[in-house]
């Protein structure tokens, strides 16, 4: 997502992307809520408080738009504190955002990270990329939404087939175009070393991840979301990337709404995994 808005706020284009996504995650772990707010389901957060880290992030800008689309809570629904620094010690890099006068979106105090501003009641609830120190030190003051996280995940797939992409992999765009068969290369390489590590996980000789269920949870997700689970290539993830340029368009992150065509070489648009 910082790479679309990029693209379309700076006329970024030093880089070119191939549909190599090597970071997704599903994000309803990432909703927090003060035990006593009296918020027990997302359409409680209806003109709530809600603090975040970024409000640009991709984290941050996926949780918006599962909560708008599954929950009907659009953005503008909740009054948005953006923290001056995460709990994690990280520091959000000031963006621009493209949002209506009246959007309720302001700054939290000087020194006081996400996880304070939901302890001390500044705010209601949290969105953000990480976990709160305070649910990590485990105070009792701070839940998650969801109660079983892992559950609502699940569901949201199911619905809506949409495994949320985090990061893609981008090459120079001159050596791209001085070297047509690069970026093919590099998504067959990726794809390759994909394979090694699904075979990896599949393997029941020893674990080669220190969780003990790893095989078990292997087998799950292949019944549900098939073999290829984490798959490459625009066809497969286009809802995906359509959401992508969906949201950071109508969430004030960019000016104007991307196509995919537009930010991946053309010569991977119709590329596929063997």
């Amino acid at each position: 997502i910082p790479y679309v808005t990029r693209y379309a706020n700076e006329d970024f284009r030093a880089y070119t992307l191939i549909p190599v996504f090597v970071s997704r995650i599903f994000r309803h772990r990432n909703v927090f809520v003060r035990t006593d707010s009296g918020i027990e389901k997302p359409e409680d957060l209806q003109g709530e408080r809600v603090g975040t880290t970024h409000y640009g992030s991709s984290a941050t800008t996926w949780i918006r738009g599962f909560l708008e689309d599954q929950h009907g809570i659009k953005p503008g629904d909740m009054r948005w504190v953006e923290a001056t620094k995460g709990s994690d010690g990280s520091t959000p890099k000031p963006q621009e955002y493209f949002l209506p006068d009246d959007f309720p979106l302001e700054k939290g105090p000087p020194g006081v990270d996400e996880s304070e501003l939901l302890v001390s009641g500044k705010v209601q609830a949290l969105v953000a990329p990480i976990t709160p120190k305070a649910f990590l030190d485990g105070d009792p003051t701070v839940k998650r939404i969801f109660p079983n996280p892992f559950a609502a995940e699940k569901t949201y797939y199911k619905e809506t087939g949409v495994f949320p992409i985090m990061h893609a992999i981008a090459i120079r765009r001159d050596i791209a175009d001085k070297n047509p068969e690069l970026p093919k290369t590099v998504f067959d390489m990726y794809s390759k070393a994909k394979g090694a590590a699904y075979a990896d996980l599949e393997t029941t000789t020893a674990l080669k991840v220190t969780l003990p269920w790893a095989t078990q949870e292997f087998e799950e997700t292949r019944a549900m979301m098939g073999k290829n689970f984490w798959p490459y290539g625009i066809k497969p993830n286009r809802k995906a990337l359509d959401l992508v340029m969906r949201y950071t368009h109508e969430h004030g992150l960019a000016k104007r709404r991307l196509t995919v065509e537009e930010i991946f070489h053309p010569s991977t648009l119709d590329i596929m995994e063997s």
